[in-house]
């Protein structure tokens, strides 16, 4: 389990600090809830520094470059947003405090969690 980030005035949103991970081609997921209907844009890390673009549901993740899987939101009461990212981080260690950018300041946390591969 990794580090959550809490936000409430600005657009870039970033944790203290990333997880580590033991092995070699871990999963890493993050996500970004808002307590308001926002977008978010461009989820990356020190490592993987690639950032998400446009969202895509089709795609395995990919190898040291972060994907958008869902961004969706709503406007009626009570207005929330959920966005969620991915990526296989081929190298062991850490990965440097993760960002993410949303559309508008607002109550928002992050979380980054990583995944061991079984078997």
């Amino acid at each position: 389990m990794g580090n959550i980030a809490r936000s409430a005035s600005a657009t870039n949103i970033t944790a203290a600090a990333g997880v580590t991970t033991a092995e070699t081609n871990e999963l890493l997921v993050g996500f970004v809830a808002s307590g308001r209907n926002v977008t978010g844009t461009n989820f990356r890390a020190t490592s993987p520094s690639t950032g998400s673009g446009a969202t895509d549901t089709t795609t395995h993740p990919t190898d040291d470059a972060w994907i958008e899987r869902a961004d969706s939101g709503t406007a009626t009461s009570p207005s929330r947003a959920l966005q969620v990212f991915d990526t296989v981080k081929t190298a062991a260690g850490a990965t440097g405090d993760p960002l993410a950018t949303i559309s508008a300041p607002n109550a928002s946390v992050m979380a980054l969690m990583a995944f061991k591969r079984q078997g």
